[in-house]
């Protein structure tokens, strides 16, 4: 047994091995918790930076390219790609495009 002066003046609270070890195990369990709350509130702030970055650049492309406003985002995955193909290949064509990229940024660092 373990005997343990308490933060009460005068007061002696005997503990046996097992009763430290659950407390030291409480507590443990407690700092995880601490733990993955933290981590918990530190992805869903990176979440909402990255959900509001792409609101933003979508409503950026949309402004100077409306005709994809028609685009249906509430599909399944299969429907998505068919409804999202032409996009999908006007993005990379100009991605892939090294000679239009160089054009196109050296016009826009021009003006």
């Amino acid at each position: 047994m373990f005997i343990l002066q308490t933060s009460c003046v005068g007061e002696v609270m005997i503990m046996n091995f097992s009763e430290l070890l659950q407390n030291d195990l409480n507590e443990i369990e407690q700092i995880k918790r601490r733990h993955i709350a933290k981590e918990q509130r530190e992805i869903k702030k990176e979440n909402k930076t990255s959900k509001s970055l792409i609101f933003n650049v979508g409503e950026c492309f949309l402004k100077y390219f409306p005709e994809y406003l028609s685009l249906q985002p509430n599909l399944s995955k299969a429907d998505k790609d068919v409804e999202f193909a032409s996009l999908e290949k006007f993005l990379s064509t100009i991605a892939n495009d090294e000679e239009l990229l160089h054009k196109i940024r050296k016009q826009t660092d021009e003006s």
